[in-house]
């Protein structure tokens, strides 16, 4: 039977510069073909008659070298069982000598970082955020070739961003070697509902089928805006109707155990298994001294059994206050020596709500203490 040959990608001839103080590197990727086949087949390939060498295979399998290829202005190949390794095959037409065709791997991260904080993971979910990070760094270096220009892009919710676009640079340390950035607030990206994927990639000019990538996600989380200008966010809020509207906990009325719904009277977290937390932005520096917190009452105090009281120093959450295995009830009240700060938080871990409601965290009035 006679086999089927499919070209599935043809990687056309692009000029490719990065330049440095002391580096000036100018490329040409080389002509290549990506062939998918089910069986041996026969190509012919138009080529410029100066065209003398077909390399084919892959830096994984190796290459076969096939010399003076070119007959009548075509390249005739014939691609074996052993050239189609997993019914695929690379094509490569004069591979020019810098290209170091060994090579599998993109490029090693040196560094990953948001916010100035390095990062080991080719993702990281920042899970729910009152705001989006501020700048998120890749800088990468191959061993073995030049980077690829043309692959440097930040993916922001779908939208492709490239060096020069705004939010976006690019610094080339060498051939090899180079840095992206992405600012958030300087980037125009169609804003998005719901959760935020950022994707920084970069690649060499090795013949293989596979990118340096690391991601980024968060979900802002819901937010108000007090009369004094603090920002209160939380890192979740349950979706039904009589919940939306959680600014009620700032409203100077909390709950008493006489109330039979605590629809329109309290705020509610989303029901999971992960942390909860309620934060407030000060507008200026403020000196707090503690923090009251007034349950939730549905059918009991839904008072939550683990949480600790945070302040924020500059650069960290520093705990206060750490409460554990508290028993039900209405109001509990925690002061501490003065702090000057701009943030203050209560961080509850995950599964510590009341025992009944443990994936909650439920609360219907709070008062910072001056």
């Amino acid at each position: 039977m006679k086999a089927w040959l499919t070209v599935i990608a043809m990687c056309l001839m692009v000029a490719v510069s990065a330049t440095n103080s002391a580096l000036a590197d100018a490329r040409q990727r080389p002509v290549s073909y990506v062939v998918h086949s089910v069986g041996p087949v026969q190509l012919t390939l138009g080529a410029p008659e100066e065209i003398k060498r077909a390399s084919i295979g892959s830096a994984a399998d190796g290459w076969r070298h096939v010399d003076d290829a070119w007959q009548d202005g075509r390249l005739n190949l014939k691609l074996s069982a052993d050239d189609l390794r997993a019914g695929v095959a690379t094509i490569v037409l004069d591979a020019p000598k810098w290209l170091d065709m060994s090579d599998s791997e993109p490029p090693a991260v040196l560094r990953f970082a948001v916010d100035g904080t390095t990062c080991s993971d080719t993702l990281l979910d920042l899970g729910w955020v009152l705001r989006a990070p501020e700048t998120i760094v890749l800088e990468v270096r191959d061993a073995l070739n030049p980077l690829d220009r043309t692959s440097v892009r930040v993916e922001y919710s779908g939208q492709a961003l490239r060096p020069g676009d705004p939010g976006v640079r690019f610094r080339s340390k060498g051939p090899r070697h180079g840095r992206l950035e992405l600012t958030t607030a300087e980037a125009e990206v169609t804003a998005r509902a719901g959760e935020t994927l950022v994707a920084l990639v970069m690649d060499d000019m090795a013949l293989d089928r596979s990118e340096t990538v690391r991601r980024v996600s968060w979900r802002p989380s819901p937010s108000i805006t007090l009369a004094d200008g603090t920002v209160v966010g939380a890192d979740s809020s349950t979706e039904s109707e009589g919940w939306r509207d959680w600014s009620v906990i700032f409203d100077g009325s909390p709950m008493t155990d006489s109330e039979t719904t605590t629809s329109g009277r309290t705020w509610l977290s989303a029901e999971n298994a992960q942390a909860h937390w309620l934060v407030m932005d000060f507008p200026e520096p403020r000196t707090v001294t503690g923090i009251d917190l007034y349950w939730a009452f549905y059918q009991m105090w839904r008072t939550s059994r683990a949480y600790d009281v945070q302040t924020w120093d500059g650069e960290k959450w520093v705990t206060q206050v750490e409460v554990r295995d508290q028993t039900e009830c209405g109001k509990s009240e925690h002061r501490f020596a003065p702090v000057t700060t701009t943030g203050l938080r209560v961080w509850q871990p995950p599964n510590s709500g009341q025992a009944g409601r443990a994936q909650y965290m439920w609360l219907s009035e709070v008062e910072v203490v001056d």
